[in-house]
């Protein structure tokens, strides 16, 4: 038995002449431009995400809460009868609280 006989024929297109400068664009198309890679959703994203991170850290570094000041004073009290208290913070200096308490006291 032949050989090709078990093998079944294959179709081949044939291209009219009108066809066939539209199949030719197609091929120099395909051989011109550069295939899109299908990882350019995820380059997109990651991007998204790197500016949405840049933005969340901008945003809490000028809105967030002030920092505080270790060499403010705001108020000062004590519950000690007879006793006053002072603050005392000399220019450039380091603050101080005294309580004052009379000598008969101590």
């Amino acid at each position: 038995a032949c050989r090709h006989a078990l093998v079944p024929a294959l179709a081949t297109p044939v291209l009219s002449d009108q066809q066939f400068p539209a199949f030719m664009e197609g091929i120099k198309a395909g051989i011109h431009e550069p295939n899109r890679r299908s990882g350019g959703i995820w380059a997109l994203m990651s991007l998204a995400a790197a500016a949405l991170v840049i933005a969340v850290a901008t945003f809490s570094m000028f809105t967030g809460p002030e920092p505080l000041k270790a060499d403010e004073v705001q108020s000062v009290s004590t519950e000690i009868e007879g006793a006053s208290v002072s603050v005392e913070t000399p220019e450039g200096g380091v603050t101080s609280i005294n309580i004052h308490i009379g000598k008969d006291d101590i």
